[in-house]
């Protein structure tokens, strides 16, 4: 099991790195590709990270999922990039897990995958009377895994686990990490 995570300047540090953290703990290869031309790029609180691949030197179709982190002004800068629309309707064809949390939801509306389904996002960030939107921190329509921001990092990770096959994978990994415990 092989996704993509597409990044540029600006991406929301919490929901890239714990869905690759939570992935990768699933049995799940996460390669992450900067659009910037740059391997070096750096999140919207300055933290900064170096991505394994560009987007132009990568092959697409070896991938099962396409995730996509929100934050400013990274999800604009993915919905913008032709290239970007171009994998989402590519995945979205061939029926692969497309997964957007907080603004990213975005992209995923400008390619057109979004209509009538079932979707979370940051509030205003998409037109949520285009879609059947939900309150919740993460939700799955089919192919298509949203998150609503920063408090559902890791529903959200666990969904996309649970869509690509890895049912009992996640359900360790959420006990392992003691996620159920409750606050005092």
């Amino acid at each position: 099991m092989k996704t993509l995570m597409l990044i540029s300047n600006g991406f929301e540090e919490i929901e890239a790195i714990t869905v690759i953290d939570i992935l990768r703990r699933c049995d799940i290869e996460v390669d992450v590709a900067s659009i910037t031309g740059s391997r070096e790029i750096t999140g919207a609180h300055d933290i900064k990270m170096v991505t394994d691949t560009l987007i132009e030197d990568l092959n697409a179709e070896g991938y099962d999922g396409l995730l996509l982190p929100g934050g400013l002004p990274n999800a604009h800068n993915l919905r913008d990039d032709e290239r970007v629309i171009n994998l989402v309707k590519e995945y979205d064809k061939n029926g692969k897990v497309l997964a957007a949390i907080c603004a990213a939801p975005c992209i995923l509306e400008r390619a057109g995958v979004l209509k009538n389904k079932n979707v979370t996002a940051y509030p205003n960030c998409i037109d949520e009377s285009a879609v059947n939107y939900k309150k919740v921190k993460a939700v799955r329509d089919g192919n298509v895994v949203t998150g609503c921001g920063v408090g559902g990092a890791i529903d959200f990770a666990l969904l996309i686990a649970k869509s690509l096959g890895k049912e009992e994978e996640a359900e360790k990994v959420r006990k392992g990490i003691l996620y159920d415990w409750p606050l005092e």
